[in-house]
């Protein structure tokens, strides 16, 4: 069983969700339920930056792929930051280059979000 942290603030018309320890099935829904309440507060981006995240389990990517798809209709965006090492093998091994963008930097994120501008 995994233990979470999660840190959220919002930036601009967007949220920042810092992840800290490991996402799977017993943590997940407590990021779950916090990304879901900046989409339904209308947040039109949110970057989930997972510099200290330890591990995120097929429960916890599942979390950010249903979060981004429900982003999208609204025209809005999720997005990931500062991935880890192990964090980006499990990335790349998955292929979801064209579902979750990702960024070296919360900054970098933040820049193609246009600052909330959008």
């Amino acid at each position: 069983m995994g233990q979470l942290e999660l840190q959220s603030r919002t930036e601009g018309a967007g949220a920042i969700v810092s992840v800290k320890g490991t996402v799977d099935g017993f943590s997940g829904p407590q990021l779950e339920q916090e990304l879901a309440r900046f989409i339904s507060t209308g947040r039109t981006f949110i970057i989930v930056n997972v510099k200290a995240a330890d591990f995120i389990s097929s429960a916890g990517w599942a979390i950010l792929v249903v979060a981004s798809h429900r982003m999208k209709p609204k025209g809005g965006r999720l997005v990931l930051s500062n991935l880890s090492a192990s964090v980006s093998q499990v990335y790349d091994a998955l292929d979801f280059k064209k579902i979750l963008d990702v960024f070296d930097t919360e900054g970098a994120a933040l820049e193609s979000m246009g600052r909330g501008t959008r």
